[in-house]
């Protein structure tokens, strides 16, 4: 059997957060007019203006009516076609309508790639930076019965089971914090890749396909905003392992061993496995919505070689090491 000395500090430094930042003065353009309300629903008024003269069936269809193309029609006054949706702060994706042709609004925000060769017209209502900032979200789950391991699952890692593990922070409670944008998302904690628990205090619920119910979480601005930036020294931790268990060490034989880590996507610049005093790149293999995945494999002289490591992150001019 071989044997490996393992360190029993853990050491993170440079985590960093910001506070919510003042909306932008709204940006007014030909075809988006927003307008002032007390409400959680700002009224946003769309306007087209169609090339050819003449009478036109004109739609809007995006993210926030499931792209129907029928339900918003646009009323037109003096060849200016409008409409008024009255829609929450977000980001959402649009196009007009136009005699049954989907048209890009040439003169939005931002474009994105609409899966079909062409492009969907982007509208941000608030502050740009704000809607896309990261947010911090804590899962905190108290299982009723004696599990090995907790896995919180949903949409926002596409339902992947081995993704976001959670740890027992106190007795019988497990946690784990992540970094979402703003949205909504369903979820349930995976209890030993067998139970799939809802969790009973969300306050919102869906139903699941299979005659069960996915909980919901609505998050916004009211969570702490967090900002990844890549090459100003600061490693963010959240949801990053600190145990020794099969997703960070993994013996492939007797004497090859695979060791893995995951980083926030877009906060470091290269992760290395420190082997006593050999400093070893490890490979990028993946990424998916919320981190970037590392791998090193490395062979030992023989199956009782002794040795100590640690991952250690770099950003910028820093480097953090990641202790077990």
């Amino acid at each position: 059997m071989k044997k490996v000395l393992f360190f029993l500090l853990l050491l993170f430094t440079g985590c960093s957060t910001l506070g919510l930042g003042d909306f932008e003065e709204e940006n007014k353009k030909l075809t988006v007019e927003r307008l002032n309300s007390s409400s959680d629903k700002i009224p946003v008024i769309f306007k087209y203006q169609p090339l050819i003269g003449g009478k036109h069936n004109v739609f809007i269809a995006g993210d926030f009516n499931n792209w129907s193309p029928n339900i918003n029609p646009l009323s037109e006054k003096d060849g200016l076609y409008t409409v008024t949706l009255y829609l929450k702060r977000g980001k959402y994706s649009y196009k007009f309508v136009v005699d049954g042709n989907w048209i890009t609004d040439e003169n939005a925000e931002d474009f994105i790639d609409d899966g079909f060769g062409g492009e969907n017209s982007i509208i941000y209502i608030g502050d740009k930076n704000d809607i896309d900032a990261l947010r911090k979200v804590d899962f905190i789950y108290q299982p009723q019965n004696t599990v090995k391991e907790i896995y919180l699952v949903g949409s926002m890692n596409d339902w992947n089971q081995k993704s976001h593990r959670m740890f027992e922070t106190t007795k019988g409670t497990y946690s784990t914090s992540i970094l979402l944008k703003e949205g909504s998302y369903q979820y349930k904690f995976l209890e030993d890749g067998i139970n799939w628990i809802a969790d009973e205090n969300a306050e919102i619920f869906e139903e699941d396909g299979f005659g069960g119910k996915n909980s919901v979480i609505n998050v916004n601005n009211n969570f702490e905003k967090v900002l990844i930036k890549k090459g100003d020294g600061i490693f963010l931790n959240y949801g990053i392992s600190t145990s020794q268990n099969i997703e960070t060490i993994n013996p492939l034989s007797s004497t090859k061993i695979e060791f893995k880590t995951k980083a926030h996507k877009g906060d470091l610049e290269k992760i290395f496995l420190l082997k006593d005093d050999e400093l070893l790149l490890m490979d990028k293999i993946a990424e998916d919505g919320s981190f970037e995945y590392y791998q090193k494999t490395i062979d030992l002289n023989n199956p009782n070689e002794e040795f100590m490591y640690c991952f250690v992150y770099q950003d910028g001019n820093k480097k953090q090491y990641l202790l077990f």
